[in-house]
């Protein structure tokens, strides 16, 4: 049965594959919130800046 074996480690490959995609999107997510806790902080500071 080398049809079925094939199969078998191509629906691993594709479930893995679909593993790393996750970890990549949430790595990026982290990274997007990082982001954006950056750009907050910044922008705080502008404004104690303007207002002060």
């Amino acid at each position: 049965m080398p049809e079925l074996k094939h199969q078998s480690t191509w629906i691993h490959r594709c479930r893995s594959t679909r593993k790393d995609n996750y970890k990549l999107n949430s790595r990026s997510l982290a990274q997007l919130k990082e982001s954006y806790a950056n750009f907050v902080n910044i922008l705080g500071s502008l404004i104690i800046l303007l207002l002060g």
